[in-house]
């Protein structure tokens, strides 16, 4: 099916229009194509002004609070999205972000009907005009809670469902505003006040049609979810309103494995806003008055209700279940990868990693363990199947991982050193749907919505916040003297991914043993050497992306990998590892003046004789006038890659918790308390990682409140760190020039290999573990509960307060420990 061609105008702020034409034939073609198709694709502008290279984001709902309250996780949810989104008309979001209107169903013959019958649901006021016959009177001059005085709106739904020329047999709405839907993955409180969810999906066993409906929907029903505040004038009430439905979209998207977009509405008195939000997306309404017009309120409803297929109403007809739980409690799905050959199918076993996906906008990377499914019967080993919304221009990880062992073996590296050091790559593709790529929407809009603020008194309250630091901006930016949150965060329009490796792993940050960590760092070395020799970078170094498959370590994830002298566009932003991003990666610009005197790097780590270092031959400097090194553009080189090992290794015995039986541990309460209040900064903030990194001084204060097992240790990373420093500022002379062999040549990856090499040796019998907390040791039956990966139909309707406990063990049992 081709994708029927452009307007003449995109724009979305043009006058209304009437909806196309379409005959019931048509309406049942588009079922198979990617919703919605009815309007043209934006592909955004490159403003002039962006970085050569792509800064990183952190998202404030990967923060460790935004594990616990409910409103930690809204307020979270609304921080990623920035000071201000896109604001659309009524127009535009009705015939651009919703389903094509079904061509048999007439809004006249729909408000005919919701007039006409004993008990009209409109009725003609002489002085307001038409009025929903549910409200006496508008929610604000009526007395009550919220919830009882917005009980009518949901006649108001259904009536308009019942006025429709369509049976609504899949399609319907509720409020249970005290209830929260049953989850998939976990157990969230979150509590719409109202929301339209599908009956019966195809393909999911729990939801087949003849099974029995549970009592409260699942998350990954709904369609639509509803906010409402009786004031339409209180700032603290629409600010909590906006912050609701955030919340709500965030929990539909994070829970559903197959959902690629989804809606919202906000009601505050009468006034109504619809919401949209994809991967790269988040687009408001324009309010408008449901009485006076009620015929919007019709048309966004029986849109969602008759769309021409699920895919027009954001799911992903590629994605198969969930499948009912097995012997072992597990949910699968069965994933149709379209691979350049042919399409194959895999059914998972279980969920490896979903942390990505706990955000809005981004990758929402989730992978499984998996097998190859033909003919109905499970075939061959288990795989990795990775799932990512990938940035649409950007090279495919599939392609990278090729082209990156071909130009290593090139460039003189071992052919099996190379193909131990990384992923297999089995098949690959992007998501096909109706023969087309599914892609996000880009949406340009006249105005912006301002979302968000901060008083003085907050800022002061949050500046040692995760949350804060991390929210946006090119970084965990605690520079930065200004304002906290950015007025605006555009993402490039993304692609849906998939692609499946030969090895399945268990990620670096869940290793026990400390020589083993350390004996992977010294093999992932040998990766990156031949990676940078053969002129490419990794840029997303971190104890995720180093994977352990059959005791042999493995780099991953190059999915931001790129070559030296690349000509691809540099996009806004990205979403990364900041927690063992470089300093220099971390603000984009060169930090480190160049020295006086023109001598080399000195080692201070003793290398092996038989390690033969490269001598490093310096170039003469290009002088510029007229630049200052700060406004010398940016260009990210394997030192950075480098760097970003090494906090890897300070991470593995500074913010873990160290256990040897073979060494006492000296150290009072005080000093562990301190400590581990002290390194989470570290590692959080840009100024304070600078200061670690370059101070001798304050590096050496954190080695002395350390396990004393893992103090000498210490000794050897400061001999790295001050290797890496001397060598950042001595290749910054002229930073402008530098060369990705200018850094090999330096013998960084000979010193960093030797050193972890070393390290290993040296560290056997020390186990390494999460930070415990004192709330862990509390222990109840509540926590167990919400640690739960499969949801019980004996839901608590009013549970009590999180503890810490229980969302250490709800952590742990999805695989994500604390730490980022």
């Amino acid at each position: 099916m081709t994708v029927p061609p452009p307007a003449a105008s995109s724009s979305c702020t043009k006058s209304r229009k009437a909806p196309p034409q379409t005959d019931s034939a048509t309406h049942a073609r588009q079922s198979k194509a990617p919703a919605p198709l009815h309007f043209k694709q934006i592909k955004p502008s490159a403003p002039e002004d962006r970085q050569p290279q792509t800064p990183t984001i952190c998202k404030a709902v990967m923060g460790y609070s935004a594990y616990g309250k409910v409103d930690n996780v809204r307020a979270a949810a609304l921080r990623d999205m920035g000071q201000r989104i896109k604001e659309v008309t009524i127009e535009c979001f009705l015939h651009k972000l919703l389903p094509p209107l079904d061509p048999r169903i007439n809004i006249e013959d729909v408000v005919r009907r919701l007039e006409s019958g004993a008990k009209p649901a409109l009725t003609l006021d002489d002085q307001e005009g038409k009025w929903w016959s549910a409200f006496k009177e508008e929610p604000k001059d009526t007395d009550g809670e919220e919830d009882p005085v917005y009980k009518p709106f949901a006649e108001v739904v259904n009536s308009i469902l019942k006025a429709s020329s369509l049976s609504s047999d899949n399609f319907a709405y509720v409020q249970l505003p005290t209830k929260s839907p049953l989850c998939t993955l976990h157990r969230i409180l979150e509590k719409p006040d109202g929301y339209g969810y599908l009956l019966h999906r195809e393909g999911d066993e729990v939801l087949k049609p003849g099974c029995k409906q549970p009592s409260v929907p699942y998350w990954r029903q709904i369609v639509v979810t509803a906010e409402f505040k009786k004031s339409d004038t209180s700032t603290p009430d629409h600010n909590k309103c906006f912050e609701q439905v955030c919340g709500n979209m965030l929990q539909v998207m994070r829970d559903d494995a197959t959902r690629r977009f989804t809606y919202g509405f906000t009601v505050e008195n009468l006034r109504v806003r619809f919401w949209y939000c994809n991967r790269s997306e988040i687009v408001v309404s324009n309010p408008f008055d449901m009485m006076m017009d009620n015929e919007t309120l019709i048309h966004f409803f029986l849109a969602l209700a008759h769309p021409p297929s699920p895919a027009d109403i954001g799911f992903d007809p590629t994605i198969v279940g969930p499948r009912r739980p097995g012997p072992q409690g597990v949910t699968s799905y069965d994933i149709q990868v379209h691979c350049m050959d042919k399409p194959r199918t895999f059914r998972t076993i279980r969920l490896l990693y979903w942390e990505r996906a706990r955000a809005l906008r981004g990758s929402g990377t989730r992978v499984w363990e998996a097998r190859e499914l033909v003919n109905g019967v499970l075939v061959g080993p288990r795989v990795a199947i990775k799932d990512t919304w990938v940035d649409s221009d950007r090279m495919r990880e599939g392609v990278i991982i090729p082209q990156v062992k071909r130009d290593a073996v090139a460039a003189g590296s071992n052919p099996e050193v190379v193909e131990k050091g990384f992923l297999t790559v089995v098949c690959h593709g992007d998501v096909q749907l109706g023969g087309v790529a599914d892609k996000t929407l880009a949406i340009k809009a006249s105005r912006r919505l301002k979302i968000h603020s901060t008083t003085k008194g907050e800022e002061k309250e949050e500046a040692n916040s995760y949350q804060i630091r991390s929210a946006v901006g090119s970084c965990i930016d605690s520079y930065s003297k200004g304002k906290h949150i950015s007025p605006t965060i555009d993402y490039d329009r993304k692609t849906h991914y998939w692609i499946v490796f030969r090895e399945v792993g268990v990620p670096l940050r869940l290793a026990k043993l400390l020589d083993q960590a350390y004996h992977s760092l010294a093999t992932v070395i040998l990766a990156l050497h031949a990676m940078h020799q053969s002129g490419w970078v990794h840029r997303d170094i971190s104890a995720n992306n180093i994977i352990y498959v059959n005791g042999v370590a493995k780099l991953a994830d190059l999915e931001y990998a790129r070559k030296e002298g690349s000509t691809q566009r540099c996009h806004q932003l990205r979403t990364s590892s900041t927690f063992y991003l470089s300093v220099e990666a971390g603000l984009s610009k060169y930090r480190f003046k160049a020295p006086d005197n023109t001598k080399p790097p000195v080692a201070k780590v003793t290398i092996q004789e038989t390690t033969k270092m490269p001598i490093f031959q310096p170039r003469d400097p290009v002088k510029k006038e007229g630049k200052i090194p700060n406004q010398i553009e940016f260009h990210y080189n394997p030192l950075h890659d480098l760097e970003s090992l090494w906090w890897v290794a300070v991470y593995l015995v500074s913010y873990k918790f160290v256990r040897a039986g073979h060494v006492d541990d000296d150290r009072s309460k005080d000093n562990i308390e301190k400590h581990d209040g002290e390194i989470s900064s570290v590692f959080l903030s840009l100024k304070e990682r600078y200061a670690f990194l370059t101070d001798t001084t304050t590096f050496q204060s954190y080695g002395t409140r350390l396990h004393p097992a893992v103090r000498p240790i210490w000794i050897t990373l400061e001999g790295l760190r001050s290797t890496i420093v001397e060598t950042y500022r001595r290749l910054e002379v002229a930073p402008q020039s530098i060369r990705f062999q200018d850094v090999v040549q330096t013998g960084m990856h000979n010193m960093l290999y030797s050193s972890f090499y070393q390290l290993a040796l040296e560290s056997g019998g020390i186990r390494i573990l999460p930070k415990p907390k004192k709330e862990e040791n509390v222990k109840s039956k509540k926590s167990k509960q919400y640690g739960s990966t499969a949801n019980s139909s004996k839901q608590p309707e009013k549970p009590s307060n999180r503890t810490a406990a229980s969302v250490t063990i709800m952590m742990q049992r999805t695989g994500l420990k604390r730490e980022p």
